[in-house]
């Protein structure tokens, strides 16, 4: 819910299209939650920096925080 909101501010916001933007992140099942915040700035005329970046991350037994 905060993440939608926090995305709704953003769109809103006139002076942040005169920014340029970028999506990124890590996915370990469909991914869409990245397509779908890259299509609504592209939706609300932003520019983008970069291409998406999108990351599988699977976790191993071996994986240490």
């Amino acid at each position: 819910m905060y993440e939608q909101e926090a995305l709704g501010v953003i769109l809103k916001d006139d002076d942040a299209r005169s920014k340029p933007c970028g999506v990124f992140g890590s996915l370990g099942w469909s991914g869409e939650a990245i397509d779908e915040i890259e299509q609504r700035l592209k939706d609300g005329g932003f520019s983008f920096a970069f291409p998406t970046i999108r990351c599988t991350f699977k976790a191993s037994p071996s994986f240490v925080l």
